[in-house]
This record gives structure tokens, C-alpha cells and sequence, in this order.
């Protein structure tokens, strides 16, 4: 603890203040709080209201440090309320609020409260605006989307470069590095870590030096480097032991666990998850208890004692249910299917598969949704231009009857008045109709064209959530794992399963209505060709790529490559010609 009486009572001015926070603030927490304290104070002297909310927020900051988070919104929100019209004050209360509520597993709030910061943040505040971006990263990471967080990673570093930031980059370039990480390239997050541990050490960053010697600890462990993995994990443990980083000590500890459990030490594994249980639960890091109650449960599970395993897999499932975290829902319910399978509670196994199962159709979905949206734009927009280029095409004969009606009236003034005024008001009818049919029709047109693709998309997210489902199986029987399971059954089933007659039969139905004479035509031109050939053209004619015919036929990507040309020879295209585009034409 620094000598507060020493180097604080000497500092007049609250901007003094401030500035001895911002110094102390990375290396000494505990007198970074009371440095709060004393400008929180000073500033209620000087009944400032500026200077109160700048140091209610730095007093914010400081219980954040400390990991009271739940003081640290309390005095965020009022430091809103004592100063709401100045713009970059409220801009850093939104932005405190949200790495608080990312650390309370509350990504979407987070994401609220980091963009609102944005927009009220100075402009040539470079380094707060740069920190928000990484923080922006970071939710994504915690949602393991880490393309994205790489994007807005190396946008925070790249503008911090541009701005001779030099002292502020150390922890774009450790996220940087956990990304890398993350996707494998192992050998560019070591890299980048080195690189991080250099800026640490330079502008001595202490806290952040033992996050980075765990982070290299886990890439040694994941490219099978044992002793240089343990080797890291205890420095970077004693290094936050030594400077009283609760957090980084909780995440130091569950990696050791890891570790252990992955090499079959579970007494080890046991004893780090227990300690990074107490400190994560004493400091509420809500993100590292999730993670350690799962090794828990997991290793309980590999130990036999399913007992524990289960209260752990239920305390983990809670949680993520909490957190809204969909792929931790998913993991944890299918985790508790298959403890309650192996205790034989087979209603109970039935019941947390079934909600494993749904997560995981709504996790494919989202990302379906991302993967086939021009396959749904094509599908409701065909032929809808052909049919709207009819209906012009039918108005204009209808103008031309009228244009020669009104002609011959006009040159029967008089006598056929009367006719041509009632051939006028029965035009004005006929086209007030085909306007109220047209309007229908477009709506026909467009309800039809959107359940063929509902339909086109159901089948194709099915088929591969069952190939997913096989591949598993498979891969278990080949392991010899689950005895006394019948894996061979259940792949028979599914592959039974995959795009039965009964799809087939609504496909054909839906496509039938969006192209009306294509299968009658397709007959007609070519008896020749099977049930199957048919079906490969309707697939075609909706443009799908050969992974998502694979997909929905059931078969290998390679088999639809020779599928397509057998068809093309039966067809008889020439070398030349594209059998997408003649199926495309033909109607």
C-alpha cells in the first residue's frame, strides 16, 4: 500500500487527482480506491457538479478494479444523473457500464451501453474510442463469433498505431493474439503474446503480464508442449498471486485444471477447479464460474462419481439458461442427457436431449439464416418479374382496344355515343379488376415463392443437422464408445431419415405452384429421366451449390458432380453448354 499521506495531501487540484488515479490505478488497486475517495470527496467541497460525476465515475472504476460490481453501477448511474448534459462524461459512464454488464454475462446491454458511448465519446479521444472498439471485440469473443472480434480487434490497435499510442496497445495485441489462438494459428499467437509481454514490461503493466504468460500457457498446451504449458501456468499464477489479480488468478487456475483433467490428473484437476471456483465466486466473475462449474462437472463425470457430476451439470445449465448463452444451453443439456442416460433415468435423458436438440436447430438456424440468405432472395423473387412483364404487357393490349374504341366513337359523334360511353365504363370496370387481380396475384406469387423456400430450407437444415448427427455416430462406433448402445441402428434410421418421400411430396407440391409446367415439360422432353434425375433438376432450377444439393439428396458433394454431368449426358447438352442455365429456360 502506497503512503497516501506522502503522495496524495500534496496534491491541490483535483485534475492531480485524476491523473495519480489513471497512474496507480493498473498496479495498485487498493490505493487507486482510496485516491477515488479523497478526489470524491474534495469534489463535494468544491460543490462541482463536473467534478463530482468525473470522480463518482473514477470511484466506479475503482470498485470495478476491486470487483464490486454491483457498486460500481450504483455510482455509474448517479454520476449520470449529477451531470446529464455533458456529453463525454455521460459517454464514460455508458462505457464503464458496459464492461460491467459484459463481465455480468449481459452482452446485449453491454453492446447498448458500449455503442451509446460511441456516439458521445469526444472525437479526438482516440484512446477511449479505441478501448470501446476492443471492448466491442471482446463481447463477440465471449460469443465465440471471433471473426468478427478479430475485425474490431485490429481496428482499435490499427488507430492507436495510427496515433503514436504506443503505451495503450498492449491489450489489442493480447486479444489480438487470443484470436489467433483460437482459430489454430498458434504459432501467430505466441507471437503476438511476446510481443504484448514486451509492452507490459515496458510501461509496466503488471495485471496484464500474468493474463499473457496464461494465455501462452494455454497455446504450449494446445500445441501439445507440456512442460512449457505448466511452466507458464504457475508463473503467471504467481504473478497474480503476488499482485492480488483475483480475476486473473480464477482464470489461471480453471486453465491449470484444464490441463490436469485433460491428461487424466483429476485429483489435481479437482483441486485447481476448486480453488478457481472460490476466487471466481468470491470476486463474481459470472463468465469463469460458468466455465469451471462445466470442468467440474465433466471431471466428476470421467471419475465415475455421477452424483457430482449431475449437481454440477445442473448448477452449469442454470447458469447458461441465466446467461442466455445458446451454445453453453446446448452443452449442458446434452451433457445432462447423457449423465441421466448412463444413470438409466431415461425420461429425464429424453427430456434434456430434446431441449439440446432445439437449441441446437436454433443455433444452426441463426447461422442458416446467414448462410443461405441469397438462396431466399433468389426464391422469392423468381419469375415474378416474368409474371409482372405479363399483366404490363396485358394493360397495354387493353390501352390499344381503348385507344381504337375512343377512336371510332369520335368519328361516330352522335350515333354510337351512348355505346361508346358504355364501352368506357366497362373498361374503367375491366381495369379496376385486373388491378385488384394483379394485386392478388402478386401476393399469390409471393406467398407461394416464400413457402418453397421455407419448405427448400427445412429440408436442408434437417438433412444436415442428421448428417451431423451420423458423422457422431460413426465416429463413436469406430471408438467403440457407448457398447451398449446399437450405433449401427441409429445411423440406419437416419439415413432413412434424410429428405423422405413425404419432403419430397411438399417440395413437389410448393414448387409445383412457383413453376408451373417446369416437371410437366421436363416429361415431356425427356421421358428418359428417373425420379431422382427430376429431382436433382428442380434443385438446380432453384440455383442451389453443390454442398446444398449434397445436403438435401443425401449424398456426397463428388456423387452430385457426376449426377449433374450423367443428367447433362442424358439431356444431350453439348460439351459447352451449362446445364444451371438450360435448366434455368426451361419453363
Amino acid at each position: 500500500m502506497l503512503n497516501l499521506a506522502q503522495h496524495i495531501l500534496p496534491l491541490k487540484k483535483l485534475d492531480s487527482l485524476y491523473q495519480y488515479f489513471e497512474d496507480i490505478r493498473v498496479r495498485d488497486a487498493e490505493s487507486a480506491f482510496d485516491v477515488a475517495v479523497t478526489a470524491w470527496e474534495n469534489s463535494l467541497i468544491m460543490d462541482h457538479d463536473w467534478h463530482q460525476a468525473k470522480s463518482l465515475i473514477n470511484l466506479a472504476r475503482a470498485h470495478y478494479e476491486l470487483d464490486r460490481k454491483d457498486s460500481a453501477i450504483f455510482l455509474l448511474k448517479r454520476a449520470q444523473s449529477i451531470n446529464p448534459k455533458d456529453e463525454h462524461l455521460q459517454g464514460l459512464s455508458y462505457r464503464y457500464l458496459g464492461m460491467v454488464y459484459m463481465d455480468l454475462l449481459d452482452f446485449k446491454r453491454a453492446s447498448d451501453f458500449l455503442q451509446k458511448a460511441l456516439d458521445l465519446i469526444d472525437a479526438d479521444d482516440i484512446a477511449m474510442r479505441t478501448n470501446i472498439i476492443r471492448n466491442q471485440g471482446v463481447i463477440h469473443a465471449k460469443q465465440n463469433d471471433y471473426l468478427t472480434a478479430l475485425t474490431f480487434f485490429t481496428k482499435a490497435y490499427e488507430e492507436k498505431l495510427a496515433n503514436g499510442l504506443e503505451e495503450k496497445l498492449a491489450p489489442d495485441l493480447n486479444n489480438i493474439g487470443l484470436v489467433y489462438r483460437r482459430l489454430g494459428e498458434f504459432d501467430k499467437a505466441l507471437e503476438f503474446a511476446d510481443k504484448t509481454l514486451a509492452l507490459d514490461m515496458k510501461y509496466g503493466d503488471v495485471r496484464n503480464v500474468s493474463r499473457v504468460l496464461i494465455n501462452k500457457a494455454v497455446v504450449f498446451d494446445e500445441m501439445g508442449n507440456a512442460d512449457s504449458s505448466l511452466y507458464y501456468y504457475h508463473k503467471g499464477i504467481s504473478v497474480a498471486e503476488e499482485n492480488q489479480h483475483f480475476r486473473n488468478m480464477a482464470l489461471g487456475y480453471g486453465n491449470l485444471a484444464d490441463f490436469h483433467h485433460s491428461r487424466g490428473q483429476f485429483q489435481k484437476a479437482l483441486d485447481a477447479y476448486e480453488k478457481s471456483y472460490k476466487i471466481a465466486l468470491s470476486i463474481e466473475e459470472r463468465s469463469q464460474l460458468l466455465t469451471v462449474i462445466r470442468g467440474l462437472s465433466l471431471t466428476y463425470e470421467d471419475m465415475g462419481r455421477m452424483d457430482s457430476a449431475l449437481h454440477f451439470a445442473r448448477e452449469s445449465f442454470a447458469m447458461a439458461i441465466k446467461a442466455g448463452i445458446k451454445l453453453r444451453v446446448q452443452q449442458q443439456a446434452d451433457m445432462l442427457s447423457g449423465l441421466f442416460e448412463k444413470k438409466e433415468v431415461l425420461d429425464s435423458a429424453l427430456f434434456y436431449s430434446r431441449i439440446s436438440q432445439a437449441y441446437a436447430d436454433s443455433l444452426y438456424e441463426e447461422n442458416a439464416q446467414r448462410r443461405f440468405a441469397n438462396l431466399r432472395i433468389r426464391i422469392e423473387t423468381l419469375e415474378q418479374e416474368q409474371e409482372i412483364d405479363r399483366l404490363e404487357s396485358q394493360h397495354r393490349i387493353d390501352n390499344l382496344k381503348i385507344y381504337w374504341g375512343s377512336s371510332i366513337g369520335i368519328a361516330l359523334i352522335g350515333i354510337m355515343g351512348l355505346i361508346f360511353y358504355s364501352y368506357r365504363a366497362r373498361q374503367l370496370q375491366k381495369q379496376t379488376k385486373m388491378a385488384l387481380d394483379h394485386e392478388r396475384l402478386t401476393k399469390e406469387v409471393d406467398m407461394q415463392k416464400h413457402e418453397l423456400s421455407h419448405h427448400t430450407l427445412s429440408m436442408l437444415n434437417k438433412n444436415q443437422i442428421l448428417q451431423d448427427i451420423e458423422d457422431e455416430a460413426k465416429c463413436g462406433l469406430a471408438n467403440e464408445e457407448r457398447s451398449n448402445l446399437s450405433l449401427s441402428r441409429i445411423i440406419k434410421v437416419i439415413a432413412r431419415s434424410k429428405s423422405s418421400d413425404k419432403d419430397w411430396d411438399n417440395f413437389n407440391h410448393f414448387f409445383s405452384q412457383v413453376h408451373h409446367d417446369f416437371f410437366q415439360s421436363l416429361s415431356d422432353q425427356f421421358p428418359q429421366l428417373s425420379t431422382n434425375e427430376k429431382r436433382l433438376s428442380a434443385l438446380l432450377k432453384l440455383n442451389l451449390s453443390n454442398i446444398e444439393v449434397s445436403s438435401i439428396l443425401g449424398i456426397e458433394s463428388n456423387s452430385v458432380k457426376m449426377a449433374k454431368y450423367r443428367l447433362k449426358k442424358k439431356i444431350g447438352l453439348a460439351e459447352e453448354e451449362k446445364l444451371e442455365v438450360f435448366l434455368q429456360t426451361l419453363s
